[in-house]
């Protein structure tokens, strides 16, 4: 099985279409996994975001619709 690299967060913001700022919110909301090698680096598994944001968006349907995600 390979090995997914880790990419920045200039990378997960143009993957999916948004600022640098939304994946840093995302970050500090703890809506997104990361890995900090440093207090200032932050990587990203571009596969685990995807699963994340997907489990949010569930869940914020599930919530709009009243029904249990």
């Amino acid at each position: 099985m390979p090995i997914e690299p880790l990419v920045t967060a200039e990378r997960v913001a143009e993957h999916f279409g948004v600022s640098v700022g939304t994946v840093n919110a995302w970050v500090r909301a703890r809506r997104i996994p990361c890995l900090r090698p440093s207090r200032r680096v932050v990587r990203f598994h571009l596969s685990e975001v995807e699963s994340a944001l997907q489990q949010v968006i569930q869940s914020d349907r599930a919530e709009k619709t009243g029904r249990a995600p």
